[in-house]
């Protein structure tokens, strides 16, 4: 029988020189996400970055969010993840070496 639980996953990286970074969270075998809440951050934004979240691949038609305050704020959702799909979040603009953390909440399956 199915078991579900609390959602709280997350991911960092450190931009590199143009302010750029890229989080890539993948749904675990065996599990399904149902996904309420985004969340981005930043270490520093001296040069305020944009962040764009994408499903499995980044492009238009896999677009699920964005914000030009990258360094702080959140976004509510309503989005089923299957195993092994990819949640990617692009920052751009940013401070070079800051680190940009994604988070997500909603519920687990598994």
């Amino acid at each position: 029988m199915p078991t579900t639980k609390p959602l709280n996953a997350s991911g960092s990286v450190t931009l590199d020189a143009t302010g750029s970074g890229l989080v890539d969270i993948q749904v675990p075998t065996l599990q399904t996400w149902n996904v309420t809440r985004l969340g981005v951050l930043v270490s520093s934004n001296t040069n305020e970055p944009t962040a764009k979240v994408y499903i499995d691949s980044e492009g238009p038609g896999n677009f699920l969010a964005g914000t030009y305050t990258g360094s702080n704020d959140s976004s509510d959702e309503n989005q089923t993840l299957m195993p092994g799909q990819h949640l990617l979040c692009r920052w751009t603009g940013g401070d070079h070496g800051a680190v940009a953390t994604l988070s997500v909440f909603g519920m687990v399956t598994s």
